[in-house]
């Protein structure tokens, strides 16, 4: 199997990853709620937070380095909307600046603040 065939594969199961946490997220909610006040609450969160984040990290640096050599490769070229071939593709690559610059800007500082009170 050629390289790029072997990298699409790599970049939807890491796409399917990152999306899995959506699921995981919803189902690790309610286990929290439904422990809430009990001793097995605190090691859900930390399991749910160290799981949110081992995956996290798997899923998006595998869709993000893929899709950029994809691209590359493909000739794609970035960010071209008004080209009339794949603003689909375009779309998807305006959605995930936005999604690290929220991860870089909002969630992270948020964390090590929360982290450190």
């Amino acid at each position: 199997m050629p390289l790029i065939g072997i990298l699409k594969i790599v970049h939807i199961i890491s796409a399917g990853l990152w999306l899995s946490l959506l699921v995981y997220g919803i189902v690790s909610r309610g286990r929290i709620a439904a422990a809430k006040g009990t001793a097995s609450e605190k090691s859900l969160i930390l399991n749910w937070i160290g799981s949110l984040n081992l995956i996290g990290i798997i899923g998006s640096l595998g869709v993000l380095l893929t899709g950029l050599y994809l691209t590359i490769v493909m000739d794609l070229r970035l960010f071209k909307f008004a080209s009339g071939g794949n603003h689909w593709l375009y779309t998807k690559q305006f959605i995930m600046v936005i999604i690290l610059i929220l991860v870089g800007a909002v969630m992270i500082p948020t964390a090590k603040k929360s982290s450190l009170s």
